[in-house]
């Protein structure tokens, strides 16, 4: 497998994200709220040691004949143990207390993905092995339709 076309390579706080791409242009991929991202790559940046390099995946994914974009934020910090990894989408919810104190934090961001998320009819997931890192996923399906909004009066 030939590696990801470098789209975008940044360097902060000593931490060097590299963004790739082998992604179709899709609906969803140009209506996925952007705050998700900003979440998943601000958590990464903070969590991953300096002189670390976090990653942005994305693909697509064709299942049933339902094709869905998904987003993939790869960071090389502390990780997630098992135990907690179905706690970090809840509010006010963090696995570790004493690294959020040392970089600030509320324990929203996450949470505010998940509700997002949702609103998008989108997945969210999150993969961890600790002392390696953890990938959290969006996955967004390809062709986002509204639902018909109901009629506020009887016609």
């Amino acid at each position: 497998q030939a590696a990801p076309e470098v789209l975008s390579s940044d360097n902060i706080d000593g931490v060097s994200a590299l963004i790739g791409n082998d992604l179709k242009t899709s609906e969803s991929f140009q209506a996925i709220d952007q705050q998700i991202l900003y979440n998943y790559l601000s958590n990464a940046i903070k969590f991953s040691p300096k002189d670390s390099v976090v990653s942005v995946d994305a693909s697509n994914i064709v299942e049933d004949s339902h094709s869905t974009v998904r987003i993939g934020v790869i960071d090389r910090g502390p990780g997630i143990p098992d135990d907690m990894i179905d706690m970090v989408f809840e509010k006010f919810r963090q696995v570790d207390a004493t690294h959020t104190r040392e970089h600030a934090g509320t324990g929203l961001g996450l949470a505010i993905c998940s509700e997002l998320a949702e609103l998008l009819r989108s997945n969210l997931s999150v993969a961890s092995e600790v002392g390696k890192g953890a990938s959290f996923y969006v996955d967004v399906p390809e062709v986002f339709t509204f639902d018909e909004p109901e009629a506020l009066m009887p016609g």
